[in-house]
C-alpha cells in the first residue's frame, strides 16, 4: 500500500506544476493541476487513516468531514479542509471558459494554504 508521504509527494509535485504554469501564464493548467493536488491530498489522508474502507474520494463533504476529523485537531479545522479541497477539486478547467490569471491565483493560494495543513496533518 502506497502511503501518505508518497501522495503528499504527489501533491507537492502537482503543486509545484501549477506555479510553473501559473510563472509561464498558463491559468487554466495552473488551476487544473490544484485539482489534481487535491486528489492527491485526499488519497495521502486515506493513507493516513489505516482504518478506512471507503474510498474518500467517494464521499459526500459531510462524511469526508467525519472521516478526517480523526486526523484534525477540531471538527472545524475538518470542515475548512473538506471545504478548501471541495472548492479545489471542482476549480477544474474544462471547455472554452478560460480562467483569467487573478483567478488563477486566487485558486493556487487555497492550493497551497489547504496542502501546508494536510501535510502537517498526515506528516506530524
Amino acid at each position: 500500500m502506497i502511503r501518505a508521504h508518497t501522495f503528499l509527494r504527489y501533491a507537492r509535485t502537482h503543486l509545484q506544476e501549477a506555479e510553473d504554469a501559473l510563472q509561464g501564464d498558463n491559468p487554466a493548467i495552473a488551476i487544473n493541476r490544484c485539482s489534481d493536488m487535491a486528489i492527491a491530498l485526499i488519497k495521502a489522508m486515506a493513507a493516513a487513516l489505516p482504518g478506512i474502507k471507503k474510498d474518500l474520494l467517494e464521499m459526500d463533504d459531510k462524511a469526508f468531514s467525519k472521516t478526517i476529523s480523526d486526523l484534525t485537531y477540531t471538527s472545524d479545522e475538518a470542515k475548512r479542509i473538506t471545504q478548501s479541497i471541495r472548492e479545489l477539486r471542482k476549480s477544474r478547467v474544462s471547455g472554452n471558459s478560460l480562467p483569467s490569471r487573478a483567478e488563477a491565483e486566487a485558486v493556487f493560494s487555497r492550493a497551497e494554504e489547504t496542502f501546508k495543513l494536510v501535510h502537517d496533518l498526515c506528516s506530524g
